[in-house]
Order: C-alpha cells, then sequence, then structure tokens
C-alpha cells in the first residue's frame, strides 16, 4: 500500500511540475472573450500530461524489472540484503529506481525550454491556435497593424 501511495504522488507531482513549469495551464484573463470556456483545453492537458507520466513511468518500470533479473545476480544482491532473495527483491529494486527516476525527470524537465515541451504535448493544430491567440493578446507595437509574426 505503501508503495502504491509513493508511486501515486510522484506521479502527479511530476504531471503537476511539467504542467505549471512550463505554463500549459491556460488562464482566462489571457484569452480573448469569444475563446472561454477554456477549460476543455486544461483538462486534455492534464489529461495528455498524466497519461504520458504514467505510460512511460510503466516502460521503465517493465525495462528495469527485465534488466535487474538479466544483469543483476541473486548472489550479488544477496550480499546486500543479507537473505535469500525473491522476485519481490527485484520488483522492489525496480520500483525504487523507477521512483528515484521520476523524480528526476521532474527536474530534468525544468532543462527543457518551454516551447519544446509544449511541441511534446500537444498537436500541430493546438500549437498554431496557441500562437495565435499569443498574437491577438499581445498590444499593438509602434502603430503597426496586422498579426506579429517575430516568433515564427
Amino acid at each position: 500500500m505503501q508503495h502504491a501511495v509513493i508511486t501515486a504522488v510522484s506521479a502527479i507531482a511530476l504531471t503537476l511540475w511539467i504542467i505549471v513549469d512550463h505554463q500549459l495551464w491556460e488562464r482566462g484573463a489571457h484569452l480573448p472573450a469569444r475563446h472561454h470556456p477554456f477549460y476543455p483545453y486544461n483538462l486534455v492537458t492534464l489529461v495528455t500530461i498524466a497519461l504520458a507520466v504514467v505510460v512511460l513511468g510503466t516502460v521503465l518500470f517493465a525495462t528495469l524489472v527485465a534488466v535487474s533479473f538479466l544483469l543483476l545476480d541473486a548472489s550479488v544482491l544477496r550480499k546486500f540484503i543479507g537473505r535469500q532473495v525473491g522476485v519481490g527483491d527485484y520488483l522492489f529494486l525496480a520500483w525504487f529506481i523507477t521512483a528515484i527516476a521520476m523524480i528526476g525527470g521532474a527536474f530534468g524537465t525544468g532543462l527543457e525550454g518551454d516551447e519544446q515541451v509544449s511541441d511534446a504535448a500537444y498537436g500541430r493544430r493546438q500549437r498554431e491556435r496557441q500562437r495565435m491567440l499569443r498574437q491577438m493578446s499581445r498590444p499593438e507595437r509602434g502603430g503597426r497593424g496586422g498579426p506579429d509574426t517575430t516568433d515564427e
């Protein structure tokens, strides 16, 4: 039970970290009135990032289980834990490394630029919509008319 709670908390924390750190949560104040309600976009973002975290965490766990059985000899592991080694020990080790890797992944996403994370999280149409909304919300610069295309 304790392992399940730690796993769930780490997945939730990683999901929230990615969304908050890379400003993927849309605020109503930043959108033109015709684009309200904005909540479906936020819900889809939350589900997309959460599913990615869960799927990648599961793949990492499965990979670590396979690698631990292939590379870690039971006699070596027995020396460290001081008793007979069972399947549960390999599973615990893989789970522990996965949990630590998810924390490292959270910090690692902080090193990525917001644009790269947005490109990974959203499809082409959503990225185009966000760029259009950013351009529409910018005040006119220097009396110029028309859309600002400086970030394309």
